[in-house]
């Protein structure tokens, strides 16, 4: 999926994001997300809360720590 970023989509609160975004166009059994991630209207969403949307909707969620590559990340 190819999203243009535009004023009204950096508009989207979390909860819009998710089911929007996560749960209309993706519609994932599994999702995964690294440690830094956050979505949402000026990143009001952090990992406790996609975590919590996850669950409450059946998706299993796994958080990717940061990874070092030659001695950096």
């Amino acid at each position: 999926i190819i999203q243009s970023f535009s004023r009204e989509f950096s508009e989207l609160t979390k909860d819009e994001f998710f089911h929007d975004c996560i749960l209309q166009r993706v519609k994932p059994d599994f999702l995964s997300v690294g440690y830094d991630f956050s979505f949402g209207r000026h990143r009001e969403g952090n990992l406790s809360d996609l975590k919590m949307m996850c669950e409450k909707n059946n998706i299993q969620f796994m958080v990717s720590e940061a990874v070092k590559f030659q001695g950096g990340i």
